[in-house]
């Protein structure tokens, strides 16, 4: 089997874990599903020959755990640090800024409370995507694309009180 079709595969039940994540109302239960999701994402960017993005979904595995107890601005700095050397040692171009871009906003997103965490995970994966179209790997489009529709409606049903506050005042 070729190193691209394993590559889809895991980014297949990386595909399934992160929809499911992005469903769950405790936070706890999402970082966890995130962290699994990352770990096979990772792999999958490995076998693609893009050592940015596998380095730094493997560190982004990582700091979500991490987030599960703690939360400061001292790791969400340690983190990007960490993202930023990994770009600087990886770097082949577009896709490693792209990837670097991408993970700034999903890594500061777990270090806020939760509608802000969903917005900046929509934005950071926003950016995945692109990526992962100019990268031309299918499923990966495909889980970037579910993870940003599927975090839109999870925003959605956890607070669309406050989305009808707004309309209701967009209205007036």
């Amino acid at each position: 089997m070729s190193a691209f079709i394993v590559s889809q595969v895991l980014v297949t039940i990386a595909l399934v874990v992160e929809g499911t994540a992005m469903q769950m109302k405790q936070k706890q239960h999402l970082l966890v599903l995130l962290s699994l999701s990352c770990l096979f994402n990772g792999v999958h960017y490995f076998l693609l020959g893009q050592a940015t993005a596998g380095f730094i979904f493997l560190l982004s595995s990582v700091r979500f755990l991490i987030n599960l107890r703690w939360q400061s601005f001292k790791l969400a700095t340690f983190f990007l640090s960490m993202s930023v050397g990994v770009t600087f040692f990886t770097y082949t171009g577009l896709l490693s800024l792209l990837g670097l871009s991408a993970t700034v906003f999903i890594t500061m997103s777990g270090f806020c409370k939760d509608k802000k965490m969903r917005i900046l995970m929509v934005i950071g994966g926003s950016i995945w995507l692109v990526h992962n179209i100019i990268l031309l790997s299918p499923v990966a489009i495909l889980l970037e694309l579910c993870f940003v529709v599927s975090g839109v409606v999870g925003l959605y049903r956890h607070y669309r009180s406050d989305a009808g506050t707004f309309l209701d005042k967009v209205e007036k």
